[in-house]
C-alpha cells in the first residue's frame, strides 16, 4: 500500500484466478487508511467508464471485496499474472487500472455511449440518461450513510465467518431500498438548494454560478450535466478553487453525460467548516467558455459570513 504524495491511499495486487476469482483480499496494511465507517458496499470504477458494486466482507481477520467481484473479473477478462492498481477516493470508490502481460495499462469493459440527435424525443432520452447517472450517485450516498464497520476500532479477535452473511444480507437490502428511494431523487435534487437571490453573493454579476450544499460524498464537487450543456462549458484539466483561504488546484473529470467532477472538494469543505445547513454559491470564471476557476461563496444558514 502506498500514496503518491496526494494523500490518496492506493494498493496493488497481482491477479491469480486460483485465489481471486470470487473475492479479493485487501492488504492488512491498508486498513488504517480506510474511513472510520467503511461502507458495506464499494464501487469499482474501471478506466473504460463502467462501474461495479462489490460487497466489503470481513472474515478470519481479513477484509475482502466479495459479492460483485466475480462480475468485475468476468467483465474485464482478467488473466493470471495481470497487475491491478486500486486508487481509493477516501470514501467508498476505487479507481482500478489493469496492466496486461505487456506491462502497459489496458482499457477493458468500455462503457457504451449513445449518440443523441436534436429531436424532442432525444431530449427526453438524454434527460433519462442524466437522471440515471444522478441516481447512481445518490444510491452510492444512501448505501454509504448506513455503514457501521469501523476499521479504526477493529477488533480482529471478534471477526467471524458469521459476519459475512450479515454484510451480504444488509448490503443487498440497502441497495434495494436505495433504488426505491431514488425514484424521486432527481426531482428532489433540483429543488434542494433554495437559497434566495444567490446572485447577490457573486463578485461579478456577469459570471455564471450554481448553488450546492454539503453531501455525504465530499471528495469531489459535482457540476450537473444539464448546467454544462446549457452553457456549452468545457473544463480545464485542472481547475482552481478560490475561497477565503486562498487558491487550491484540483483535477476535473469529464463524464459522458456531460457532468463534471472536480476533486479535492473535501479540503474546501474541511477548511471552511462547511455543514449541511450551509449553502455554497460556486461562481464560474471562464475564458472562451473553458472553466478554469471556481470562486466559493459560503452562506451559513442563509447568512453569508462576515
Amino acid at each position: 500500500m502506498a500514496s503518491n504524495g496526494d494523500g490518496i491511499p492506493r494498493f496493488f495486487t497481482v491477479f491469480l484466478s486460483q485465489y481471486s476469482s470470487e473475492s479479493l483480499l485487501i492488504p492488512r496494511s491498508y486498513y488504517e487508511h480506510l474511513p472510520r465507517r467503511l461502507p458495506k458496499t464499494s464501487i469499482l470504477m474501471g478506466n473504460g467508464g463502467k462501474f461495479w458494486k462489490v460487497a466489503m466482507l470481513s472474515k478470519q481477520e481479513q477484509v475482502y471485496f466479495g459479492k460483485g467481484w466475480a462480475n468485475f473479473v468476468a467483465d474485464n477478462e482478467l488473466k493470471d499474472g495481470e497487475f491491478l492498481t486500486f486508487v481509493f477516493d477516501g470514501y467508498n470508490r476505487y479507481e482500478v487500472s489493469i496492466y496486461g502481460h505487456g506491462a502497459c495499462k489496458e482499457i477493458r469493459a468500455v462503457a457504451e455511449v449513445e449518440e443523441i440527435s436534436d429531436g424532442s424525443e432525444s431530449d427526453n432520452s438524454e434527460g433519462d440518461t442524466r437522471d440515471s447517472a444522478i441516481q447512481v450517485e445518490e444510491i452510492i450516498d444512501d448505501i454509504e450513510s448506513d455503514s457501521e464497520y469501523s476499521p479504526g476500532s477493529l477488533d480482529v479477535t471478534n471477526i467471524s465467518a458469521d459476519a459475512v452473511e450479515v454484510v451480504n444480507t444488509t448490503a443487498t437490502s440497502q441497495m434495494r431500498a436505495a433504488e426505491v428511494v431514488n425514484t424521486t431523487a432527481t426531482s428532489l435534487m433540483r429543488g434542494k438548494y433554495t437559497l434566495e437571490n444567490p446572485e447577490k453573493y457573486l463578485d461579478d454579476l456577469n459570471n455564471l454560478h450554481f448553488v450546492t450544499s454539503l453531501k455525504n460524498r465530499t471528495y469531489e464537487l459535482l457540476v450537473h450535466g444539464q448546467f454544462v450543456k446549457d452553457y456549452q462549458l468545457r473544463f480545464a484539466n485542472n481547475v482552481e478553487y478560490i475561497d477565503r483561504f486562498g487558491n487550491l488546484s484540483a483535477r476535473a473529470t469529464n463524464w459522458g453525460d456531460k457532468r463534471v467532477c472536480i476533486k479535492k472538494w473535501n479540503i474546501i469543505c474541511d477548511r471552511n467548516d462547511i455543514t449541511k445547513d450551509d449553502s455554497i454559491v460556486c461562481e464560474i470564471l471562464r475564458t472562451n467558455n473553458v472553466v478554469h476557476t471556481i470562486k466559493i461563496h459560503l452562506v451559513r444558514g442563509g447568512v453569508a459570513p462576515a
